[in-house]
């Protein structure tokens, strides 16, 4: 079979039609083999534990470029509900939070550690000092490891509404760990990444984000088997680990939060 229209560009690859109910995600010249293979073990293993996603069916190789065969889902992300209809974030907050909390019930296996990978960022996290690391790190040390599936990178625009209920797209980032670090990055996600305050609008945003996060946690803790209060203690290694994504803008805002979750 050749590849069918264009429907869309990433930063890593491009997605094209694969017949009338599949599609293709073909990497960009560079990008190696590894990255999908990668990328297709840990799709198949998230579809494996039973989490609503995009059903894989093989990795291919497509023009000489790797590429991987999803089912192609028809749907609108969250986040265009969310922009769409702003003053409803309240029912939109307790809708994600309550989907997160199921994928937290799930066991998989075959995906690698969240705290192996939180250790590897801030190993590797450049600008900090040595104290910094040995505090980030020994903070990692003392949080509960666990055996949950975590997207790892849980937002609206990673959800799908479609007609057959919703669907998380994106698993590259998906591990196996504790619940409270899936959590602790959607916080970041959805209160911390980086808004220019050139954006019109910009302090209701901040306030819209915040009081978002608000209701999100109430409802995922009240569907949740941990307390608010075992979130805390995460925030600063997973928003730590967020550095070595290197985005821009969210320095100044990361690393003071850092420091005042360490006393450093």
């Amino acid at each position: 079979m050749e590849k069918g229209a264009h429907l869309a560009d990433g930063r890593t690859a491009e997605i094209f039609e694969w017949g009338d109910e599949k599609v293709l995600k073909l990497f960009r010249p560079g990008w190696e083999a590894g990255a999908a293979d990668y990328e297709f073990a840990v799709a198949r293993a998230a579809e494996q534990a039973g989490a609503p996603c995009p059903k894989v069916f093989e990795r291919v190789e497509v023009e000489g470029r790797p590429g991987i065969i999803y089912q192609r889902v028809t749907g609108a992300p969250l986040l265009a509900g969310f922009q769409k209809a702003p003053w409803r974030f309240a029912a939109l907050a307790r809708r994600l939070a309550r989907l997160q909390a199921g994928l937290h019930a799930s066991t998989p296996k075959g995906l690698p550690d969240m705290h192996a990978k939180l250790e590897r960022r801030i190993e590797e996290l450049e600008g900090a000092t040595e104290a910094q690391r040995a505090a980030l790190l020994a903070r990692l040390a003392s949080l509960p490891r666990g055996d949950r599936l975590l997207h790892g990178d849980f937002h609206l625009e990673n959800v799908l509404d479609t007609a057959d209920g919703p669907v998380i797209l994106d698993w590259v980032d998906a591990a196996c760990g504790h619940p409270l670090a899936d959590v602790a990055r959607s916080v970041l996600l959805l209160q911390y990444s980086y808004v220019d305050p050139a954006t019109p609008g910009y302090g209701l945003i901040q306030l819209l984000r915040r009081l978002f996060v608000r209701v999100y946690l109430k409802e995922y803790f009240r569907h949740s088997e941990f307390r608010r209060a075992e979130l805390r203690p995460w925030l600063a290694v997973v928003f730590a680990a967020r550095l070595a994504e290197d985005i821009p803008g969210e320095v100044e805002t990361l690393v003071p939060f850092i420091q005042r979750e360490l006393g450093l």
